[in-house]
């Protein structure tokens, strides 16, 4: 099982990805935007990141080019339901930044825990 940090400004959200994880028999850990998750990163090994793209602070955007620049062996899914208020889809442009997964919000659980089951089994398989 992998040690996962949820990167959401939205408490459910965080709440229901830290439930459903750690009942998966993953280890997680959560923030609030994207500061906070660079500093928790800086002091522990994530093999995996959660990541909200619309924040305040520091949005998904920037938090995951710097997250490319930093760790880049780091894999990272994004999930975003856009901007209503702009009509903006950023998944396309998180791919393109380096996300591995991009999953819509609201997503189904299955679908959340199947992509990190794939992207932990990557990541060991390439130790």
């Amino acid at each position: 099982m992998g040690y996962v940090l949820v990167v959401d400004d939205e408490a459910p959200v965080r709440g229901m990805l830290d439930a459903l994880l750690t009942q998966a028999g993953h280890r997680v850990e959560t923030a609030h935007e994207g500061g906070e998750a660079l500093e928790l990163l800086a002091q522990a090994d994530f093999d995996l990141i959660i990541l909200d793209l619309l924040m305040p602070g520091m949005e998904g955007m920037e938090t995951l080019t710097r997250l490319r620049k930093t760790y880049p062996e780091l894999k990272v899914i994004v999930i975003s339901g856009g901007s209503r208020a702009i009509k903006m889809d950023l998944l396309p442009a998180a791919r393109a930044l380096g996300a591995h997964r991009v999953i819509r919000k609201p997503f189904h659980n299955e679908a959340m825990l199947t992509a990190v089951a794939e992207l932990l089994a990557e990541s060991a398989g390439q130790e």
